[in-house]
């Protein structure tokens, strides 16, 4: 048995264990998936039995415990919840329209996990406002403790991991691009381009000593960012930037130029340092490269275009019927997919699946903008959607919803909007506290 199954059974058995020992079931669950934030995402089965992680296991025990509470607190009214109905109507139809029907309802039942514990965020944040502070402060302490993992390999080298073997690209032109904890240094660079505006949150006064912090570990995250080598990342996070850029007020503006003076003196002093700005593979290269794929995933598309070829099943139906999706990488052949999360999506779920799923994800950024304008809510809703905007620009080139450590991370984002909006009309919304965004 591999290291990484060991960790994931571990890990699982320990939820139990203080699962069965907490008073509040639903607070313990959510803590304990962000507790366990960096192991979620390792598989408790093996992929004849659907690679459920760690993260499904959480889920899908806790829906067996609770599933009367769940069923009791059902809004059928809720226009989050009709369409997630709707989404898994949709889901079980290109399951059965699939060609590969066991494989595709196994993935879809994997993928359903996220509804159960959104809901469950929800719920316990409704009914205790102060508990949004604790998810918000657990995610940054995640992604502080990638930061001293990366830190590890920058010691020790990529030995240091929870894979007995990382994607190919973690070693670029000689120079290592460093995945921390995750499997593939690009779905890092974009975990960071996510992560890094929850440090911006606003807490009270922001006293110098505050300020100083916020601005330190921002920067560090900039500065791991570049080491990772990840383009889509690093876009993503400009992408943020801009947006926080053009809707804050200039003492905000200020804390941007001093980061953009920072990178520029570190890269301008130190490029050899910095993978991102020394990969072998020009930007028009990587580009025509990726040009092929994406056409090859459109014609997969086209072929199937209302319910797609079935949740998880692009590489199998494109290896029975057309036999390509490897490159070589390093000597090795290396499965790419389609390169762009948007696409793999249209191909997997058909264009009905892509507008539900992206409704879900639109909705509550559109809802939390028009509260912001009427200043229903504070400053801090802008720093999530931030977060969503680089995650949807990195999206582009990469598919970063096959690791649930992302999945989750978006998730909470997305919630945390939904109770902006919810949180809004309540009379103890205070200015300027983030248990009320």
């Amino acid at each position: 048995m591999s290291l990484k199954h060991i960790l994931a059974l571990s890990t699982l058995l320990l939820f139990i264990i203080c699962f069965h020992t907490a008073n509040n079931k639903k607070k313990s669950y959510v803590t304990l998936v962000l507790v366990f934030f960096p192991l979620i995402d390792l598989h408790i089965t093996n992929e004849k039995y659907g690679t459920f992680t760690v993260f499904d296991g959480f889920s899908y025990y806790i829906l067996i415990i609770l599933i009367k509470d769940f069923v009791l607190n059902l809004n059928f009214k809720q226009i989050y919840f009709i369409l997630f109905c709707i989404l898994t109507v949709v889901l079980c139809v290109s399951c059965i329209l699939s060609e590969f029907f066991l494989p595709s309802l196994l993935n879809t039942i994997k993928y359903l996990s996220i509804f159960l514990y959104a809901q469950i965020v929800i719920d316990v944040c409704k009914n205790d406002h102060k508990f949004i502070e604790h998810i918000v402060k657990y995610l940054k302490i995640s992604c502080l403790l990638s930061i001293i993992f990366f830190v590890i390999q920058l010691s020790v080298g990529l030995k240091f991991s929870f894979y007995p073997e990382l994607n190919p690209n973690t070693i670029e032109s000689g120079m290592i691009r460093y995945p921390s904890f995750f499997y593939d240094s690009q779905m890092y660079s974009q975990f960071l381009s996510m992560c890094g505006f929850l440090f911006l949150f606003r807490i009270g006064k922001d006293e110098t000593r505050k300020i100083i912090y916020k601005t330190v570990i921002f920067l560090i995250v900039v500065t791991v960012i570049f080491m990772t080598g990840g383009r889509a990342g690093f876009l993503g996070l400009c992408g943020g930037i801009f947006l926080l850029t053009i809707s804050s007020k200039a003492k905000f503006r200020i804390f941007i130029f001093t980061v953009c003076v920072f990178s520029y003196l570190v890269i301008n002093n130190f490029p050899q340092a910095f993978v991102i700005f020394n990969r072998s593979e020009a930007i028009d290269d990587s580009f025509n490269i990726r040009s092929r794929i994406w056409s090859e995933a459109y014609q997969t598309f086209e072929l199937n275009p209302i319910w797609g070829v079935g949740v998880g099943q692009y590489e199998n139906y494109n290896l029975l019927n057309y036999n390509y999706l490897y490159n070589i990488v390093n000597d090795k052949f290396v499965y790419y997919g389609t390169e762009s999360g948007y696409l793999k999506i249209l191909a997997e779920c058909g264009i009905l699946g892509f507008i539900i799923i992206f409704i879900i994800i639109l909705l509550p950024i559109i809802k939390s903008v028009k509260f912001y304008i009427r200043k229903k809510v504070n400053y801090n809703i802008m720093f999530l959607i931030a977060g969503i905007i680089a995650w949807m620009i990195a999206f582009i080139t990469s598919n970063t919803l096959d690791d649930k450590r992302i999945v989750v991370l978006l998730s909470t984002m997305l919630c945390l909007l939904i109770l902006a909006e919810k949180l809004a009309n309540n009379k103890y919304v205070h200015k300027n506290r983030i248990t009320h965004i």
